[in-house]
């Protein structure tokens, strides 16, 4: 829709982007639209929760973007078979997306869980913590849950804390770019006492992942830092050719 500046008329208007019509087609990493997306994902999908997991070659992943690209490359390299947890499993669209990219997709939490070695969680940032706690609620001794979500070294080491009520162990990881396109082969780097152990066993699936630290946070404290020096040469760039 047209947005003028304050006090401007129609000439002064310019057009936001047009929004996002098909939730599951790749979309860019930026909002469509201010109300409607969140890094890229519609508002519905950006609510949502869900869980990856594996177990010798057998993963559960949401079906939000980045879960869904990472699945269904998993699916297609054909080193992997793949089931998912959704908060909304039951809406018809997760399910065409599901089927579409090889996916199993479950009801519950518990189901996508049981019996697995790892445990993946993609979901938004402010549903990192409370994805850990319905996780941690069925997780057991000998099982690893490990964090992708972009959030701060003090969100990951409060997921931490409430897988160690568990009793599996914990590794968080950092996604280091754009899904869409490298899908499960996108870089990640890792952290924690069983990150370079973790590193290894994923990159045997066709995962590009390496462990940078022993301390929960490290990953994701590279991955803000990058972030920041990226983003003061793009400024200074622009400063230049101004």
């Amino acid at each position: 829709q047209p947005v003028g500046r304050a006090g401007g008329g129609p000439a002064a208007a310019r057009r936001l982007p047009e929004p996002c019509t098909q939730q599951f087609a790749p979309r860019p990493w930026w909002p469509c639209s201010p109300r409607g997306h969140i890094q890229g994902l519609p508002a519905s999908a950006a609510l949502r929760q869900g869980i990856l997991r594996y177990q010798r070659q057998l993963l559960a992943q949401p079906i939000l973007q980045a879960g869904q690209h990472i699945g269904r490359g998993l699916v297609a390299d054909g080193k992997a078979q793949v089931a998912a947890y959704d908060l909304l499993h039951a809406e018809q669209r997760l399910i065409a997306a599901a089927r579409a990219g090889g996916v199993d997709l479950k009801n519950s939490v518990d189901a996508a869980l049981e019996g697995a070695d790892l445990a993946f969680s993609l979901v938004t940032a402010s549903s990192a913590i409370d994805a850990a706690r319905s996780a941690a609620k069925f997780l057991k001794l000998g099982q690893t849950y490990i964090d992708f979500n972009s959030v701060s070294p003090m969100t990951k080491r409060a997921v931490a804390a409430a897988i160690a009520l568990s009793g599996a162990d914990f590794v968080e990881a950092a996604i280091m770019a754009p899904v869409p396109g490298p899908d499960h082969k996108v870089q990640v780097l890792a952290s924690a006492g069983a990150a370079k152990a973790i590193a290894e066993r994923l990159n045997a699936i066709g995962m590009k992942v390496d462990a940078v630290g022993e301390r929960i946070g490290d990953a994701s404290l590279s991955k803000m830092l990058r972030s920041i020096f990226i983003k003061g040469l793009l400024a200074a760039a622009v400063a230049f050719v101004i």
